[in-house]
């Protein structure tokens, strides 16, 4: 290596590799010195700008240090009043009574897990529900309804709120009761449309097929029941009618959440009049000592309740 080589890859320092000296070399060879002061001035420019650079990332690297603690402080706070607002719901929500039984701590850990984002009221009512009857029983609600739950959306709980006014049971299992044409055209009185049963059926609570009299009633010995807010129609054999009745049960996880929102009384309108008038036939018994159906329902309730007005 020349001494003006040297030189200049001197003073390049570190920054100038064996390569880098070959090219300044070859270039000088080439072009003589009229390339070594701008080179070396690219060169220091290169570090100082490599300086300046590390100097101000650093600083961003602050900047941004700052931004995420801010970020996570935000978002740890919003979690901890959500925490705080389900708790408060479920301390309102507790019997005078309860368990001896301790709530198991991973539920417990999973739980907070899944209900700390919860920022609508509506939905944090559930949650706190949900509490509230964990610590009563331990064991009420698996860790399957607390995922379904987490991932329900605000307009998926509203409707499931909804619903709870329309609930059927078969044989003591949650139903949603469809009377229909046979062609199988639902009645006009239907509250809800296969749209509703779709959305309820993709977040868990409602199962996929559509079940009805014909492939399940007068198939057995003993008599179904057939209960609306304890107004219980009991029979066998199909009746027999210019229309079908079709149903769709709950899931089981749609079961154990639907305790959070099951209303203590029916409403009785169109709807619930053509389901109990498809099961008042002969060999049927009516039995109405334990209904509770709210006979005169307020226009406005029925209103909101009817999920196919325009």
């Amino acid at each position: 290596m020349s001494d003006e080589i040297y030189q200049i890859s001197k003073g390049l320092g570190e920054s100038a590799s064996k390569p880098l000296c070959k090219l300044i070399g070859a270039v000088q060879s080439a072009v003589g010195m009229v390339y070594e002061p701008t080179h070396i001035r690219r060169i220091a420019k290169a570090e100082s700008d490599k300086l300046l650079i590390m100097e101000e990332t650093q600083i961003a690297l602050s900047e941004l240090r700052e931004r995420a603690v801010a970020r996570i402080s935000n978002t740890e706070i919003r979690r901890q009043e959500n925490i705080e607002s389900i708790v408060h719901n479920a301390s309102n929500n507790l019997p005078e009574e309860c368990s001896e039984d301790l709530v198991d701590q991973d539920w417990m850990a999973d739980f907070f897990d899944c209900c700390k984002d919860v920022g609508n009221e509506q939905v944090q009512s559930l949650w706190g529900k949900l509490l509230a009857g964990e610590v009563t029983e331990p064991g009420t609600y698996s860790r399957r309804a607390l995922n379904t739950l987490k991932l329900m959306s605000s307009s998926e709980a509203s409707l499931f709120m909804l619903i709870s006014f329309r609930i059927w049971h078969l044989d003591g299992w949650p139903i949603l009761l469809i009377p229909s044409d046979m062609s199988g055209k639902w009645s006009d009185s239907c509250p809800f449309n296969w749209s509703h049963i779709s959305t309820l059926t993709d977040a868990g609570l409602l199962e996929s097929d559509l079940k009805n009299e014909i492939h399940y009633l007068d198939s057995r010995k003993e008599d179904y029941v057939f209960d609306y807010f304890g107004q219980r129609f009991i029979g066998r054999t199909n009746p027999i009618h210019n229309s079908i009745l079709s149903w769709i049960n709950f899931s089981a996880i749609g079961v154990e959440l639907l305790s959070l929102v099951e209303k203590e009384g029916g409403v009785r309108d169109d709807y619930y009049d053509d389901c109990a008038q498809y099961l008042s036939v002969p060999k049927w018994i009516s039995d109405d000592s334990d209904a509770c159906i709210l006979e005169i329902p307020d226009e406005e309730l029925l209103q909101s309740l009817n999920l196919n007005r325009p």
